[in-house]
């Protein structure tokens, strides 16, 4: 039905409420558990994973679209060819190369649908944090908001996922902790 799934930019659009997304389904249930935490007033620990943002990027409205492609700025190592670099980061820019020949316009398509997909996730985890301000639990949880890695995506001559490069775009992840 219709073009939900854009293969050249590795996302889809979920074509329902935004309540659907994975991510708002796992948030909803640890929002469940936590209002059932409400009364006890015992130590808790609670581990909420979501997918993403991580590719193939799923957005639903209202983040679709939301990320306009014209203000995504070119990366600055995108022309790289990592001759300055280890053999083993030059052979896998070359699979990417050959996985995904992107132009940097392909690559502004998938990053905006990266960024929406962030946004979404973002929003699902800020139920989370209404429940714990909701059931007056916030003043005593320590809430960590982090990831397993970070994503080179359009990065370093243009290649994608984290492989085993150790560059600033997939070690750099964020840590958030209140």
């Amino acid at each position: 039905q219709g073009n939900w799934f854009d293969a050249v930019s590795g996302s889809a659009i979920l074509e329902g409420p935004v309540e659907t997304h994975e991510a708002f389904f796992v948030s909803h249930h640890a929002s469940q558990w936590l209002r059932r935490q409400a009364d006890g007033y015992q130590p808790f620990f609670l581990r909420v994973d979501v997918w993403g943002p991580h590719p193939p990027y799923l957005v639903a409205p209202p983040f679709v679209d939301s990320i306009k492609t014209q203000d995504i700025s070119r990366y600055p190592n995108f022309d790289s060819n990592l001759q300055h670099r280890p053999d083993h980061h030059q052979d896998y820019q070359e699979y990417w190369s050959e996985e995904l020949a992107f132009n940097w316009s392909q690559w502004k398509q998938q990053l905006a649908r990266c960024h929406e997909h962030s946004a979404l996730v973002d929003s699902a985890m800020g139920r989370i944090l209404l429940t714990l301000n909701q059931t007056k639990q916030a003043q005593n949880t320590i809430v960590i908001y982090t990831s397993d890695h970070g994503d080179a995506i359009a990065s370093n001559g243009g290649i994608a996922n984290k492989g085993a490069l150790m560059v600033e775009e997939t070690c750099r992840i964020p840590l958030i902790i209140r």
